[in-house]
């Protein structure tokens, strides 16, 4: 199966132009120029927690320049590689904008976990759209449009945890205690 990539676009970014061959090595988990590693120790508050459990599920997070990056985007999950890139270009100097990226890229785990974690699947954690503020499948269907309607699913989930303090913490302790359930 295709790695999956999941990514959270805004209009306000400027990223310099990259070859296909350098974000390639994003994907593939090896870049070394310009990127990296982010842990829990470092922080405070929930930024702290979702690093925490990221790393207890070995997911690695990095901080990576914005010529990495499709213009616009915030920051990445490869669900077949778990690992998280934030883009530094949007992030560094603005406490709020890394707190809403990385809750939404860590729900993108939290759906991971749902689907198993060592694979390049994502489920939905709500099957029921009502539970969902309308207003996130109204983003999802802006950033994402509506020419696949699993991507606004995937999507407006993880915006909606994007925006709610401790909704992606939450969950990730609950993906822990399900991973060392099942790797003791």
């Amino acid at each position: 199966m295709k790695k999956l990539l999941t990514f959270l676009t805004t209009a306000s970014l400027i990223t310099l132009p990259v070859l296909s061959s350098e974000r390639g090595c994003l994907r593939r988990n090896d870049c070394t120029k310009e990127v990296y590693e982010v842990k829990s120790q470092h922080y405070e508050g929930e930024v702290r927690d979702i690093l925490a459990n990221l790393e207890d599920l070995d997911v690695g997070v990095y901080r990576a320049f914005p010529y990495y990056f499709k213009e616009n985007y915030r920051g990445l999950y490869y669900s077949d590689a778990n690992v998280i890139y934030l883009n530094m270009g949007h992030i560094d100097h603005d406490d709020k904008a890394l707190i809403n990226v990385l809750r939404h890229e860590g729900w993108h785990v939290v759906q991971d976990c749902k689907a198993g974690l060592y694979n390049s699947s994502l489920a939905r954690i709500y099957l029921d759209s009502g539970e969902i503020p309308f207003e996130y499948t109204e983003n999802a269907i802006n950033l994402y449009g509506i020419d696949d309607p699993r991507v606004v699913k995937i999507e407006r989930e993880a915006l909606w945890a994007g925006a709610t303090p401790d909704m992606t913490t939450k969950s990730l302790k609950e993906c822990v205690l399900k991973y060392e359930t099942e790797n003791p």
